[in-house]
């Protein structure tokens, strides 16, 4: 099993690949606040567990702000859409078979308490 590097595109990576992988169904991510560690999402797999004590995150490190940014950007929505909070994210995840597999999530933006964005990502699509 391959390694991640370190940063939050990666860590954007993990996030849906183990809401992908495990019955978590939601996950929000807030300006300001610690990032939800990816071992609080319920994998059962022993090795998805072992894929999850290799990360080499430094939670206390990664950027918010930045998360939502990459996520934001990567399903689509651009910045002049500043109106759009709630969209639906379809992504391509690899299977450990060489397969791709499509999980469907829901991304809603809103404005945290004290300044700042909460993106919360739901996981729509079963297995």
């Amino acid at each position: 099993m391959r390694s991640e590097p370190d940063g939050e595109a990666s860590y954007v990576n993990c996030v849906l690949v183990a809401m992908a992988k495990g019955p978590c169904t939601s996950v929000e991510i807030a300006s300001g606040q610690p990032l939800p560690e990816i071992s609080e999402l319920q994998l059962r797999a022993t090795e998805d567990l072992h894929w999850v004590n290799m990360l080499p995150f430094k939670y206390d490190t990664l950027d918010p702000d930045l998360v939502i940014k990459i996520l934001l950007r990567c399903s689509g929505r651009r910045w002049f859409q500043f109106w759009v909070k709630d969209w639906k994210f379809l992504v391509s995840l690899d299977t450990s078979s060489g397969e791709s597999k499509l999980k469907l999530f829901w991304l809603s933006l809103a404005k945290a308490k004290g300044g700042g964005r909460v993106l919360r990502i739901e996981k729509l699509s079963k297995d």
